[in-house]
């Protein structure tokens, strides 16, 4: 593999998911996105093409796809088959394994038991396994890589493909003693019985927390013993004289996402930062990385910052909820934070981590207009096809409401209207 060489994949939509995986890939690993509104051909987001089709087949056919549009996969695949491409790979499929690579795990703790001479195999052509490929080669490992013939796409055309050589399974003899599995396949087949060495199974890696702990945050856990803090979100009802209070008053504050839109109007900062979503990291994260901010925490899956910043945090977001039921509440930062479809929830659990006994929710309105105003400025930046998931957030206040309730805590909303029930209501007013 050449030093420098990267696999580049062209995106299917440029709605949110699309944006997403963008966010989550990286510029550099995107080609192009394929977009069916005409009127967004030939434009580009973030310096990227969007193209149609046909410009796909004409001028980036070697580049896999990655079909993003959940809801229209199965249209799409058919679409694709049926004009005889087979190289592509599903985003509710393989997504969630490929943000695993690039930013969640620690790979390094994951490879700890193979030592750097021994030859390794990854077995998958996967998203996962060609990115996994390409860092170990990176490290200074000797890989290969061996994949089923599967959808009309050949272990010879993959090669051909890409810079990464691809072996069917009966090239593998077995000279690797270090086999990694990207793709699903049982760990019992006799093929990997045979080489008689070390399996690791990268797909269940997600079982060991270990791997994604970040031990470094427990210098946070009860620093604010029984004290009060606000969050504050970005909701319309937010209003800068709030802010001006809050910074008078000397109250130690929370926030999320786009907050520091308000800066250029208040001297209140928040001294606690955190934000979640890959694509608001990506869009702001030159101000997020100049915010003069006490602490910043940063979702691991989307984490950008590889420079050295004292007050730049990474902590591991934890996505399984079934969103039909309550989603858990976290009682240690250093293993993880749960998704409950809002920023707002991670920051009460880090609350609740650093030993606040009362909790404050400001500009947290749980409601959305389309086409309305739903941030306390105009212009805030969201992508068209953005919509708050008020139900399944009202889902992540009660577990956060049961857990108070549970724990002896207060959690309050004091913002200026919206449709947040759940809690005690206060007049912010009153509270100085």
């Amino acid at each position: 593999m050449g030093e420098n060489r990267i696999t580049r994949f062209v995106l299917w939509g440029n709605g949110r998911l699309g944006r997403d995986v963008f966010a989550i890939l990286g510029k550099d690993r995107v080609a192009a996105f394929i977009e069916k509104d005409e009127q967004l051909q030939g434009s580009q987001y973030q310096g990227t093409p969007v193209i149609s089709f046909g410009n796909y087949e004409e001028n980036y056919i070697q580049y896999p796809i990655i079909v993003t549009p959940n809801d229209h996969e199965e249209e799409i695949s058919q679409f694709l088959e049926e004009r005889g491409i087979f190289n592509y790979f599903l985003n509710s499929v393989h997504m969630r394994y490929l943000v695993r690579v690039l930013l969640q795990m620690d790979l390094k703790r994951f490879m700890q038991d193979i030592p750097g001479d021994e030859e390794v195999l990854i077995y998958g052509y996967t998203p996962a396994g060609i990115l996994l490929y390409e860092y170990l080669a990176g490290e200074g490992y000797e890989c290969r890589m061996a994949a089923k013939a599967k959808n009309g796409v050949s272990p010879a055309y993959i090669s051909g493909s890409l810079h990464i050589p691809v072996r069917s399974l009966s090239e593998a003899d077995g000279r690797a003693l270090n086999i990694i599995l990207t793709d699903l396949v049982a760990v019992e087949d006799e093929w990997i019985l045979e080489t008689g060495g070390q399996v690791k199974d990268f797909l269940n890696a997600e079982d060991n927390e270990a791997l994604f702990e970040h031990k470094e945050l427990e210098v946070f856990k009860g620093i604010h013993c029984k004290e009060r803090c606000f969050i504050v979100g970005t909701g319309p009802s937010l209003r800068i004289s709030d802010l001006d209070t809050l910074h008078r008053q000397q109250e130690v504050c929370f926030s999320v996402n786009g907050i520091f839109k308000a800066f250029s109007d208040t001297a209140w900062r928040p001294d606690y930062y955190i934000v979640s979503d890959p694509s608001a990291i990506v869009r702001w994260k030159k101000e997020i990385f100049e915010m003069d901010v006490r602490e910043k925490f940063i979702a691991d899956w989307a984490f950008l910052f590889q420079e050295s910043v004292e007050n730049v945090h990474k902590w591991h977001k934890n996505t399984e909820w079934d969103e039909k039921s309550l989603p858990l509440f976290s009682e240690d930062f250093t293993k993880c934070l749960y998704y409950g479809s809002t920023v707002v929830y991670k920051a009460m659990q880090v609350a609740v981590y650093m030993g606040f006994q009362e909790i404050y929710l400001l500009g947290v309105d749980c409601n959305w207009e389309n086409g309305g105003k739903n941030h306390f400025v105009e212009g805030y930046d969201v992508h068209k096809s953005a919509v708050l998931h008020v139900e399944m957030n009202q889902l992540a206040y009660q577990a956060a409401y049961n857990y108070a309730k549970e724990h002896d805590l207060k959690i309050y909303n004091a913002t200026r209207g919206g449709q947040l029930e759940i809690f005690d209501r206060v007049d912010f007013d009153t509270l100085f």
